[in-house]
């Protein structure tokens, strides 16, 4: 069985005469098992590299998601055949990874017991009443602004973390100045002193937009928009690199077609927090769109040399 985040099921029968890996320990738990006739292993594949990035942008774990998706289905189909089932987090992995040969790095996730109940009634359980676990037209979580006194020093804090980006660029920038001038250069390339001028007042009005959603309610109220800009500063960085130091011409294209597409995100993810946030990025956006035009043809009138 598969699911859509990249898991699998092994089943393993429990009747062999071997205590279950779902007990004994430190602690030992969940002795109900050592009964069940089937154990089932939902098992965790290596995540691709979109998923992950997606998952550290947004802070989830989306393959956890989808194999509790993939686990409640399989429950429920159970169910409809009159067996009965549990779901267990708590196992000794590493014994399961040896007994089912589960190769690294995919990782059991769940198992699930499987057999028929004996029929005796769950004692019953107190439940938290309805309007404890449901809110109705707002936030569970009440947004309040950053105070005065901390949002002076976190304006400080963004235009330090923006402005080392840019000093990380800047430093391939500057060990290749000499050879960018000996490039054959398309006669709408602007001159070189213009570059300097631009990217400071771009990385500006970066620094203030991200300061704008911070404050808004803290990076927690913002993780994933200011992990998104965090990323793209990372890509602008790299760009420079690739294209002064290590002369990629055509990597560098591909790189700056990536960092596009993730300035283009950050002004989206920016918007919804704050409009004036991602309006200051988009002159930002169109000097990168700018520079990638000017990237390629750069590159393509110097073949050879980039």
């Amino acid at each position: 069985m598969r699911n859509r985040g990249r898991s699998s099921s092994r089943t393993t029968p429990t009747s062999n005469g071997h205590s279950p890996p779902t007990t004994g320990g430190v602690l030992p738990l969940n002795h109900f098992t050592h009964q069940a006739p089937v154990l089932v292993t939902i098992v965790m594949e290596r995540a691709k590299a979109a998923s992950q990035l997606g998952s550290w942008i947004k802070g989830k774990h989306f393959p956890l998601m989808d194999i509790g998706i993939a686990a409640e289905h399989f429950c429920l189909q159970a169910a409809e055949e009159g067996l009965g089932t549990c779901m267990l987090g708590w196992f000794d992995e590493a014994r399961v990874r040896e007994l089912l040969g589960i190769p690294a790095p995919s990782r059991p996730a769940l198992i699930l017991t499987v057999g028929y109940p004996a029929g005796e009634a769950a004692s019953p359980r107190q439940r938290k009443r309805l309007e404890e676990m449901s809110l109705w037209n707002r936030p569970l979580i009440e947004v309040s602004p950053v105070p005065s006194t901390r949002a002076w020093r976190g304006l400080a804090g963004w235009l330090a973390v923006t402005y080392a980006g840019a000093a990380i660029g800047g430093a391939a920038t500057a060990s290749a100045r000499s050879f960018y001038a000996t490039l054959v250069q398309p006669v709408w390339a602007p001159p070189a002193w213009v570059f300097g001028p631009v990217w400071s007042l771009l990385y500006t009005l970066m620094a203030v937009a991200a300061w704008l959603v911070w404050r808004r309610g803290g990076f927690r109220a913002a993780r994933g928009a200011l992990r998104l800009y965090l990323v793209q500063l990372a890509a602008n960085a790299l760009w420079s690199w690739l294209f002064f130091a290590g002369r990629l011409g055509a990597v560098a294209f591909a790189e700056i077609l990536l960092l596009l597409a993730l300035v283009t995100a950050t002004v989206r993810a920016f918007a919804r927090h704050r409009r004036l946030a991602a309006a200051l990025l988009l002159p930002y956006l169109a000097w990168c769109a700018f520079a990638a035009a000017l990237a390629f043809a750069v590159w393509r009138m110097n073949p050879g040399r980039l």
